[in-house]
């Protein structure tokens, strides 16, 4: 009970970075989703498809960032609820 009181930071804290990756690839997949729309590809949408463009790319960048967090704490959670 007192390891468990010990590591729920570490456990709130894997919680909290899932649900911010799930909120990540679903914003992604929207943008992606967007991209395959053939009027977005028409002169006059240049500035949106830029617009989109970036904003996927910030997304899988901000998304790669909190995957590599997740995983350190993760491993520190796993590590913790290892020790005798």
């Amino acid at each position: 009970a007192e390891k468990r009181k010990r590591l729920q930071p570490l456990k709130n804290k894997v919680d909290k970075l899932e649900k911010q990756m799930t909120l990540l690839q679903q914003q992604k997949a929207a943008l992606e989703q967007r991209l395959g729309e053939a009027e977005l590809y028409t002169d006059g949408q240049r500035e949106t498809l830029k617009k989109v463009l970036l904003d996927k790319a910030r997304f899988e960048a901000e998304l790669e960032s909190v995957e590599i967090e997740w995983m350190e704490v993760s491993e520190e959670y796993e590590a913790g609820m290892a020790e005798d």
